[in-house]
C-alpha cells in the first residue's frame, strides 16, 4: 500500500514539474516576443 502511494505522489510531482516548465517556457517565449514588438 505505501508503494502505490509512493507511485501516485511521484506521478503528481512529475505532472506538476511539467506543467511548471510548459508555463516557464511560454512565459519565455511571450518575452522574447515582448522584446523584439518593443525594439
Amino acid at each position: 500500500k505505501n508503494q502505490a502511494t509512493l507511485n501516485r505522489i511521484r506521478y503528481v510531482i512529475d505532472a506538476f514539474h511539467l506543467a511548471v516548465q510548459s508555463a516557464y517556457d511560454d512565459a519565455d517565449l511571450s518575452s522574447h516576443t515582448d522584446d523584439k514588438t518593443n525594439n
